[in-house]
Parts: C-alpha cells; sequence; structure tokens
C-alpha cells in the first residue's frame, strides 16, 4: 500500500491518525507534531509618549530572563524595519520584553512581557 495526505500548515500541536484498510485487515498508525516556533513579534510603534509621531525610530532591545520582569540577557536591533526576534536559547521558560530606540539613544519602557517555553 502506498498514499499521501495533506494538511493546512500548523498553528500549534496536532495528532494525526491514517488508516488503511485492504485485502488483509486494517492498520492504524498515529504521530503528534509539534511547531516550534522560537520567533517573536511586535507592531513597530508609530508615536512617541507625548502622542507626536515618530519619525526616528532606530531598532530595539530585546531583554529575556529567567523570571517575570528580571531580565540578565539582551539583545540590541539596530534595524527599524526588523519587528520579530528569533529566541535562539536552551530549552526552558522564559520572560521576554522589548523596547523602541530613537535615532538620539533615547530607550522607551518595556512592552507588555511575553513568558514563552523554548523546547
Amino acid at each position: 500500500m502506498s498514499g499521501r495526505a495533506s494538511v493546512n500548515p500548523l498553528t500549534g500541536s496536532a495528532t494525526y491518525s491514517l488508516t488503511c484498510v485492504g485485502p488483509g485487515g486494517s492498520a492504524l498508525s498515529s504521530v503528534s507534531v509539534e511547531r516550534i516556533d522560537r520567533f517573536l513579534r511586535w507592531e513597530p510603534p508609530t508615536q512617541n509618549i507625548d502622542g507626536s509621531p515618530l519619525t526616528d525610530l532606530a531598532g530595539y532591545v530585546m531583554y529575556w530572563g529567567r523570571e517575570s520582569r528580571r531580565y540578565g540577557s539582551s539583545a540590541v536591533i539596530n534595524d527599524p524595519t526588523v519587528t520579530r526576534w528569533e529566541a535562539n536559547l536552551p530549552p526552558g521558560t522564559y520572560f521576554f520584553a522589548v523596547t523602541a530606540v530613537d535615532a538620539d539613544g533615547n530607550e522607551s519602557d518595556y512592552s507588555n512581557e511575553v513568558r514563552r517555553t523554548i523546547p
């Protein structure tokens, strides 16, 4: 026997089962698949804190740590067009926040915090 099955792109974990039936009987096989997404994404800011248009965005700083709001590590992103960062970190649970940086080096407050488990 041979065959093929197609599914839509994964948005999370899924289990797929396939049953084959033939003259000799039937067989059932299952496989579990987990989508591993190490990317953190954000919307770029468009305004300064005073509501004026943000015209000098220079980049971002991604912060992370193992405890909420206790960030011991950071990565500078010197490109204002970047809106995602790949967390190439050892397995574990991390807390992340991002800040925006303007052309003069002024840094915004932390974004909302995101908790992510890296497999």
